[in-house]
């Protein structure tokens, strides 16, 4: 059996587009981040999703929801492991 994983980072923030370390704080998806996870949702929707990970994070939640749009039984993990770092003092900066 061939398994296929498709590894992919949460889309633009505000947060991103401002050039602020986000770390844990939970900034939102831009619009031009919904278009960049539609642009990810585009290119596997050829394949097969049979299970889908992600942090508590907002941005990551939303980014994978619209990945997934037309999926609807997709199991969804959520698991800090995946969380990206915490950078301190530098968070929010």
């Amino acid at each position: 059996m061939i398994c296929k994983l498709f590894v992919f980072r949460h889309a633009e923030t505000f947060d991103n587009s401002r050039g602020i370390f986000s770390g844990w704080r939970d900034s939102e998806l831009t619009l031009k981040g919904i278009s960049q996870a539609q642009e990810i949702a585009e290119q596997l929707k050829r394949y097969q999703i049979d299970y889908a990970f992600t942090s508590h994070l907002r941005r990551a939640r939303k980014t994978l929801e619209v990945v997934l749009q037309g999926r609807p039984f997709v199991p969804v993990f959520t698991d800090d492991r995946l969380i990206e770092r915490c950078y301190g003092l530098l968070q929010g900066k």
